[in-house]
């Protein structure tokens, strides 16, 4: 599957960004000391020091975040659209937009079946909102294009980062100061501006890995290191 397949025409780079529901702690499940913990003190520390790591990773559980920005790139644009949103409401008329826009779409994007793509369906569960049909199965996803599977021959090798593939195919995307960890603080201290040049920076990394892979229109030849 290249860039002149059937779904060529319709395809569009995909990049989210999400950070915890509001009152994330009111669904942080229930943590348990090992059975060896004897002293209440170091058994409440365990327990706390789980929840806190829960509610630190809700950014990256389907059921427990909120999409903050989604970023797109089409076929004939070299430039990134992204749009953020502020609030539930927000988000709610953003997915609606979005779904609205790529019905008919194909998605390409890094790792987009088990993150980007589970959690915009998910949301739009949670929020009341009518989304199209994409299939993120592990073996049949026609719509979607997942250039972290295809370079790991769906798991039979090592995932890894969109970073390291850029840096290793000599991919000269522009890059920002911050990695997808820092995104909910950034968002949370009103650092919009930050969030919004993380997400483009994805968007053209992932649109230059797929040019690489022939999956999208090639603007520059790169060579690996």
């Amino acid at each position: 599957m290249g860039y002149d397949d059937e779904h060529a025409g319709n395809r569009i780079i995909l990049d989210i960004e999400t950070a915890p529901i509001a009152g994330v702690a009111a669904y942080i499940e229930p943590a348990d000391a090992p059975s060896n913990y004897k002293d209440p003190a170091k058994i409440e520390e365990y327990v706390r020091a789980r929840e806190r790591e829960q509610i630190e990773r809700a950014a990256l559980d389907v059921d427990l975040c909120r999409v903050i920005a989604i970023g797109v790139m089409l076929p004939a644009s070299l430039t990134p659209l992204v749009r953020l949103a502020h609030s539930e409401e927000d988000e709610a008329g953003m997915l609606r937009n979005f779904f609205a826009l790529t019905e008919d779409a194909s998605f390409v994007g890094f790792n987009i079946l088990d993150f980007d793509l589970p959690v915009l369906l998910r949301r739009a569960l949670y929020l009341g909102i009518d989304a199209p049909a994409i299939s993120v199965g592990k073996y049949r996803h026609p719509r979607v294009l997942d250039l972290m599977q295809m370079l790991s021959y769906d798991g039979k090798l090592r995932y890894r980062s969109l970073a390291f593939y850029c840096r290793r195919f000599g991919i000269a995307a522009k890059d920002d100061a911050f990695d997808g960890a820092h995104v909910p603080a950034l968002f949370a201290a009103g650092q919009f501006e930050d969030v919004i040049e993380h997400v483009r920076c994805d968007v053209l990394q992932v649109a230059g890995l797929a040019a690489r892979l022939g999956h999208w229109p090639s603007v520059k030849a790169v060579q690996p290191a």
